[in-house]
């Protein structure tokens, strides 16, 4: 079950601050979403997709076609017909269970105390500091790749797959929500980012 501490979004001059507690689902979002727009793991969703399929219906037109005569019934190339349909319709859906799967097998074999449990996100004017169960990282806005967010979370990307991860749910009120973003967004425009 998510449970998430009564957030403290405080406004303190020139910086401010967040504080939630992130849960294994809150990764797994976090890793669903890179999947879904990352260029790389898109093409190699596209590629299996497709390529399974052709292979599929390839082999059914196969021994339809060219097979020995009693291959030829509609049985065994109805059967690979079939299959192709069905890699076609399910394996997008397939592709991203067994990511989420992994991520909770990975959860559990190692320790993971930087990422899960208690964080503490705080803007300031050279950029963010990050507390959590671990210690402190402090990263100027230069080290900062992006700001994503999507309906359940903030994503503040400090490398290509790597982000500080931060519940919307965290934010009491929308205007705090949107008062953090928008300080985000002016830390990255005061670079030219």
């Amino acid at each position: 079950m998510i449970q998430y501490k009564e957030v403290l979004v405080r406004d303190g001059g020139q910086k401010m601050q967040v504080e939630y507690t992130l849960t294994e689902q809150d990764f797994i979002a976090f890793n669903l979403h890179y999947a879904r727009y990352s260029k790389t793991v898109k093409r190699s969703l596209v590629l299996q997709h497709y390529i399974v399929a052709i292979i599929l219906f390839a082999v059914s037109l196969s021994v339809f076609l060219f097979g020995p005569p009693d291959y030829k019934s509609m049985d065994l190339p109805f059967i690979f017909l079939l299959a192709g349909v069905i890699w076609i319709v399910f394996y997008p859906k397939c592709f991203y269970k067994l990511i989420e799967r992994n991520i909770k097998k990975m959860l559990r074999e190692g320790s993971y105390d930087n990422l899960l449990g208690k964080h503490n996100v705080q803007i300031t004017d050279e950029g963010i500091i990050e507390t959590n169960n671990s210690g402190e990282t402090k990263l100027n806005w230069i080290g900062i790749e992006k700001i994503e967010e999507n309906e359940a979370y903030i994503f503040i990307y400090v490398s290509s797959m790597s982000a500080n991860i931060v519940p919307k749910h965290a934010f009491v009120q929308e205007n705090s929500k949107n008062e953090f973003m928008r300080r985000l967004r002016a830390g990255m425009e005061s670079l030219g980012i």
